[in-house]
C-alpha cells in the first residue's frame, strides 16, 4: 500500500511538471500568435 501512495506521488508531481512546461511555452508562443490582422476583400475581375 506504501508502495502504492509513492508511485501516485511520482505521478502526480510529474504531471504538475509537465503541465507547468506546457503553460510556460504557451506563455513563449503568445506574443509570436497575438497581433493585428487585416483582411481585405479580394478585387474581382468581370
Amino acid at each position: 500500500m506504501e508502495l502504492d501512495l509513492i508511485q501516485t506521488a511520482l505521478i502526480v508531481d510529474f504531471a504538475e511538471d509537465n503541465l507547468q512546461q506546457f503553460l510556460e511555452s504557451i506563455g513563449f508562443l503568445q506574443p509570436l500568435v497575438s497581433g493585428n490582422v487585416m483582411v481585405s476583400a479580394s478585387e474581382r475581375e468581370q
